[in-house]
């Protein structure tokens, strides 16, 4: 896979009802199982781009998930729990390695639960840079 720049999951992606809600785009890497070699590593980041406000004691989760087929997706990472406190502009929430093994699809899966958001975004992307993040 080549990275130009970074491959959106989601930009200024608003959050807000109780519930998994699926990222904006995924991503196909058209081969049923991905080589990803020994090269540079590929990195998750995911940033909020909007501060998170609640009524309530809402939490957020962010799973990257994987699928064969770009119907079912199961999730190969999660992040924390993530509190509303946390949940500041410009709040690094993720900055990982993707995972040696996944299928030919990814998404992501943001979890919010225990009461609904009343605002908030997050940028969800792939990059070969995460220090720029």
């Amino acid at each position: 896979m080549i990275l130009d720049a970074k491959e959106l999951f989601s930009e200024d992606q608003a959050l807000t009802s109780v519930g998994t809600a699926q990222s904006t785009n995924q991503i196909d890497f058209n081969v049923t199982n991905p080589n990803k070699g020994a090269g540079t590593p590929v990195w998750l980041v995911s940033v909020v781009s909007e501060a998170f406000t609640s009524g309530g004691a809402a939490t957020l989760d962010i799973h990257l998930r994987d699928s064969a087929d770009n119907s079912t997706y199961a999730a190969i990472l999660k992040s924390a729990q993530f509190a509303l406190a946390d949940l500041t502009l410009g709040k690094s929430l993720l900055k990982v390695p993707l995972p040696a093994d996944f299928r030919r699809y990814l998404d992501v899966g943001y979890v919010v639960a225990t009461a609904a958001f009343t605002g908030g975004k997050v940028n969800t992307f792939l990059t070969l840079t995460p220090e720029a993040y």
